[in-house]
């Protein structure tokens, strides 16, 4: 590791958070409470999403393919499946 380097991690060590800039972020963003509070949601969806989108991967291939079982609530779930899939990464 350069001298530089070591320099710039010394100092963000001894800096402070300056607060004064948290304080006119948060009086901008409390000027747009509803679009904050739509934005924090569609965040919290999308994180749910992005969760359970791998485990009903998961039990697609373990209940479906493994088993090559393919009934008409299969195709619901599979359809459910593709739906959360298009949620994720249209939001992307």
């Amino acid at each position: 590791m350069s001298n530089t380097a070591i320099k710039e991690q010394d100092y963000e060590k001894d800096t402070k958070v300056d607060l004064s800039i948290w304080k006119r972020l948060f009086r901008y963003v409390f000027r747009y409470k509803k679009a904050t509070v739509a934005l924090i949601l569609c965040n919290i969806g999308i994180a749910i999403v992005d969760i359970i989108y791998p485990l009903m991967s998961s039990y697609a291939i373990d209940n479906f393919v493994e088993k090559g079982t393919g009934s008409a609530g299969s195709y619901r779930y599979i359809l459910g499946l593709w739906l959360c899939n298009q949620a994720a990464y249209s939001s992307s």
